[in-house]
């Protein structure tokens, strides 16, 4: 039997709209291992221990147009903190891992690989990743999977699925897409992800939208269309909510049996399972009731309830930042300013 942990975003550097005051200066404060040290216990039983890399570690900017030297930038110590903690594998098929530059992203799976946890995804790595324990032979995919990169590639993303599934009994999919703050998975990411298991998809892995939403069984496969943020400096409480995913797989390569821990990042951005998730002011996970069928009304009511959520996303951007103005370093602020993040729309990649 083949146990598999996942989490979602691992969002380890300083966001601008938390600079000089987010995980880059708690770590700094309190070390690595602290944010770890009660979930330790359970990441440690997998024998694949998965999360997204969404950062790069301990390299300064090389690129003239990186948003800040210290922007979603990690301390090098986090590698040996999440190894420690039992991480063995990370996507870095993301829209951040480039953030500063190719030489960055080569000096973090230098680091990952020193500390024993293996890289998956583009540009790293096009091929899968594979492991084989307790009989059970698995291949890794990671895709990033803006709508604008889709058109075109799904019969590749297909293949490869299926190219994987000829020579491993378990083909596990890392998808970095959706929508972010949307508490649902659109109808046609719901079709796409079918559309892979049934190209021979055995899990799925979502993650970028920050906030949890459904699992659900398809055939005999176990999709998670957004596991939410694990580690991150995000304020709001959907973003600090999340799971735990843990997988049972049988040597014939079949999901047997499938279960989440919900987790939540207190006010000291550690991390710690939740025993009664009604504590703490929400019910957890938060879900808009949506209609996610394939056909042209859930359509219409995903666009609305996404509209909502952004405008609730740029009046709490606003908030937050004019609440924790002596928090920022003093040339931080116009940048903030600048961005035009108040005003734009949050998702800033085009629709699925």
């Amino acid at each position: 039997m083949l146990r598999v942990f996942a989490v979602g975003d691992l969002m380890l550097g300083e966001h601008l709209l938390y600079a000089g005051h987010g995980m880059a200066a708690a770590c700094r404060q309190r070390g690595a291992a602290f944010f770890l040290a009660k979930v330790k216990h359970l990441l440690s039983q997998g024998d694949i221990t998965f999360g997204n890399m969404e950062c790069t570690v301990g390299f300064q900017a090389t690129r003239r147009d990186a948003f800040l030297p210290r922007q979603m930038l990690a301390d090098p110590s986090w590698p040996d903190a999440l190894a420690d903690c039992g991480f063995n594998v990370v996507s870095v098929a993301n829209n951040h891992t480039l953030d500063h530059g190719e030489a960055a992203l080569a000096r973090t799976a230098e680091l990952l690989l020193r500390s024993g946890i293996a890289p998956v995804g583009f540009p790293l790595r096009a091929s899968p990743l594979l492991f084989e324990k307790h009989g059970v032979r698995v291949g890794l995919l990671a895709y990033w999977l803006p709508t604008r990169m889709l058109a075109g590639k799904e019969e590749a993303i297909c293949s490869e699925i299926r190219t994987t599934k000829d020579h491993n009994h378990v083909v596990i999919v890392s998808l970095h897409w959706g929508d972010e703050f949307a508490s649902n998975p659109s109808p046609d990411q719901i079709q796409f992800a079918h559309t892979l298991v049934d190209h021979g998809a055995t899990v799925i892995l979502g993650h970028h939208p920050h906030v949890v939403q459904r699992i659900e069984r398809y055939d005999e496969a176990v999709v998670a269309y957004s596991l939410g943020n694990f580690l991150s400096d995000m304020h709001h409480l959907q973003t600090r909510d999340s799971v735990v995913l843990q997988l049972e797989i049988a040597r014939e390569g079949r999901v047997s049996n499938w279960s989440v821990h919900p987790i939540r990042m207190g006010d000291s951005q550690q991390l710690e399972v939740i025993s009664n998730p009604s504590v703490g002011g929400s019910a957890w996970p938060k879900h808009e009731l949506l209609d996610c069928d394939a056909t042209g009304p859930s359509r219409a009511l995903y666009k609305q309830a996404l509209a909502r959520c952004a405008l609730g996303v740029r009046r709490e951007r606003l908030r937050y930042f004019l609440t924790h103005l002596t928090c920022y370093p003093p040339l931080v602020i116009p940048r903030i300013v600048a961005s035009g993040w108040f005003r734009r729309d949050p998702y800033p990649w085009p629709r699925w």
